[in-house]
């Protein structure tokens, strides 16, 4: 503790005012008013001459030892306190995003069209094309998987990833179309669970869980 935080906190004890203390200390009250909630002596400090015990507590952001009247304290100033949540919220969207690339990951589809023919119109990719990028053989217009009910929704509403990577979830559209359609649902959630009961009382020979 400076010995200017010290006299501020001396003076504080005995009820005198932050105008007070500018004046004896020749310091700012933004000063006197950082020093004196650090320590619980606010505006609303009354002493009623009552003595105040302190306590040591290591900021648990920067880990130097404080004094202080709150027991509650955990952080040495407000400074250690932004800095410690902020950094935390930082941390909690970076463990979301993880999670939610992990999830993305899942929902990707694995099985073959052509081992379905009967569920999707494969014509159409004899007309248009499997869809490339323009450093994959640039086919814009050519035919994409596209999600249904889409992925995004999908995390938005925790439907499980092998929900969403399910055949019945599968249509294949051109890529132009699956753009403009981007993260919307072309069908419910309760019509996709009916598809997808349809679908493996078709397919019972098939463990669909792992397509």
């Amino acid at each position: 503790m400076s010995k200017l935080e010290e006299d501020i906190i001396k003076l504080r004890l005995l009820n005198n005012t932050y105008d007070y203390i500018k004046k004896e200390l020749e310091c700012s009250k933004s000063t006197i008013s950082h020093h004196c909630n650090k320590h619980g002596l606010g505006n609303n400090y009354i002493n009623n001459g009552n003595p105040v015990e302190y306590i040591e507590i290591k900021c648990k952001y920067c880990g130097n030892i404080f004094e202080t009247k709150i027991k509650t304290s955990i952080f040495c100033g407000h400074s250690c306190s932004t800095t410690y949540n902020n950094n935390l919220r930082r941390e909690e969207r970076f463990k979301t995003l993880d999670k939610y690339k992990i999830y993305r990951e899942e929902c990707k589809f694995k099985f073959n069209v052509y081992d379905f023919p009967k569920e999707f119109d494969l014509s159409i990719i004899d007309k248009y094309g499997w869809y490339s990028a323009k450093n994959r053989g640039n086919n814009y217009k050519g035919i994409s998987r596209d999600h249904r009910i889409s992925i995004v929704y999908g995390w938005n509403n925790n439907i499980p990833s092998n929900i969403i990577a399910h055949p019945s979830n599968c249509e294949l559209i051109k890529q132009n179309d699956n753009a403009k359609k981007n993260i919307k649902c072309s069908i419910n959630i309760d019509e996709l669970n009916i598809n997808i009961i349809k679908f493996n009382n078709l397919y019972k020979s098939i463990d669909t869980n792992s397509l």
